[in-house]
């Protein structure tokens, strides 16, 4: 398939939905199915498309649900279903429509961060094509309210590079991680954080589960001690860095300002909310620009502001931290 660029290529997913398509490429790939290749350079940040599903499904589904969507598609987009790769064998369970869809499908809701799982998925036509990798280098972000999802780059990304996406929570063991793509893809990754052995592997499992860990430590508020919940928001933020994991940057500022705000230190409430924001924008888009600058213009405005005791804290680049950070990073 040729290469679609913003100028030329304005496609019809559904009756009535159109979006443009920038500079990718779209090639077969032996064993992989298709790979999708930038056409520009792109900086980390970089939107690179917004695209609406051909259909999309509960979780829980079966033959005749997915036949019955694909008979609501256009008929060009019926035969492109058919085009999709398949890494299921049919048989009486698992329907030729069923792998298909199975193997393609992508989240349509849902929480990388808490580990919330969607109530529906779908399939995209450019989306749906991006190979897998434990260290991606693009994002996803299903918008609801405008029931589509938007691709970013994760980081630099130059011309003729291959776009990966994740299929699976990422905040796992290396182990885990082959496991669950074994189960639901049947195929073993060999991407740069699956190819680390001995010490480095070691290092980057711990590094996930630190993340993992402090992610659930710090939802819902559960996270009473001010002082001690910013060193680990900091810590994780590092084994972020290192991972090249930048997704999940936005969540864990916006617990360090929850930590701030809440002790009454405006300041440092302030500047770990404009990195919230920044780090929001930059992976997931506008859509929750004008609350966190509105939390970053006011941190009093919050809820639970001056809910714990006052303290004075700091800032998220505070040199204050780097001590702790580099003492931390002998464990992970």
């Amino acid at each position: 398939m040729a290469a679609a660029t913003v100028s030329d290529a304005m496609y019809v997913l559904m009756p009535g939905r159109k979006h443009y398509v920038p500079k990718i490429d779209v090639r077969p790939l032996k064993g992989k199915g298709v790979a999708v290749s930038a056409q520009e350079d792109m900086p980390m940040g970089h939107f690179i498309l917004a695209e609406a599903p051909i259909f999309t499904l509960p979780i829980v589904r079966g033959q005749l649900i997915i036949l019955g969507a694909l008979m609501q598609c256009e008929p060009e987009y019926q035969t492109k279903f058919y085009e999709f790769f398949n890494c299921w064998d049919e048989t009486e369970e698992i329907t030729k429509e069923l792998g298909i869809f199975t193997t393609n499908a992508i989240p349509c809701g849902g929480d990388i961060t808490s580990g919330s799982l969607p109530d529906k998925e779908g399939i995209f036509f450019f989306c749906s094509r991006i190979n897998h990798s434990c260290k991606p280098n693009v994002h996803v972000q299903w918008v609801d309210w405008v029931h589509q999802i938007e691709l970013r780059a994760t980081r630099d990304i130059a011309y003729k590079d291959e776009l990966c996406r994740s299929y699976i929570d990422l905040l796992q063991s290396r182990r885990r991680r082959q496991q669950q793509l074994m189960e639901k893809y049947w195929f073993k990754c060999r991407c740069e954080a699956c190819s680390l052995t001995g010490a480095e592997l070691d290092a980057s499992d711990n590094r996930r589960r630190t993340v993992r860990d402090t992610l659930d430590r710090h939802f819902g508020g559960k996270c009473k001690d001010a002082h001690e919940g910013l060193r680990e928001i900091q810590h994780a933020l590092d084994c972020i860095d290192k991972e090249g994991l930048p997704m999940y940057e936005a969540v864990l500022y916006f617990f360090g300002f929850h930590l701030c705000a809440a002790s009454g230190d405006c300041d440092s409430a302030i500047q770990w909310a404009i990195k919230a924001r920044e780090a929001y924008v930059r992976m997931s888009g506008y859509a929750l620009d004008e609350l966190l600058e509105r939390l970053a213009n006011d941190p009093l405005c919050y809820p639970d502001a001056n809910t714990m005791p006052k303290k004075t804290l700091t800032g998220p680049d505070s040199p204050l931290w780097r001590r702790g950070l580099e003492e931390a990073s002998q464990d992970t």
